[in-house]
């Protein structure tokens, strides 16, 4: 007996139980806690060790899986909340997700302690 792989996909999406989405899933979650510690650490007590270019540098590639991760998002499959198929077609994928969580993740992608970190590191010369 062989097992039904569901509907024909598309070449470039990736189905939302596929185990290396699981795996990908999961690392995106470990950088954001990561992100909920390390962040208001900086902020209130500016460590020197966080400016350490090993620091910057995993910083800016967790910023940069954030951002893949907007991307593959676009990629991968979804289930119909009514009737629990999956949508495989990428039109309807995209429609769905920028509706739900696009702005969020946008919003939380964007490496706004490096924008602005010009503003909080000036010095106030007389």
């Amino acid at each position: 007996m062989t097992k039904d792989p569901g509907p024909e996909l598309n070449k470039f999406l990736v189905r939302y139980n596929h185990p290396l989405k699981l795996r990908w899933d999961f690392l995106i979650l470990i950088f954001s806690i990561w992100n909920c510690f390390s962040l208001p650490v900086d902020i209130a007590f500016n460590p020197l060790i966080f400016d350490t270019l090993g620091n910057i540098v995993f910083n800016h590639m967790i910023d940069i899986c954030f951002a893949f991760d907007i991307l593959f998002h676009f990629r991968t499959t979804i289930t119909d909340d009514s009737t629990g198929t999956e949508i495989t077609d990428p039109k309807q994928i995209a429609i769905k997700y920028i509706k739900n969580k696009f702005l969020i993740d946008l919003i939380a992608t964007i490496p706004f302690d490096s924008l602005f970190s010009d503003l909080t590191t000036r010095e106030v010369t007389g």
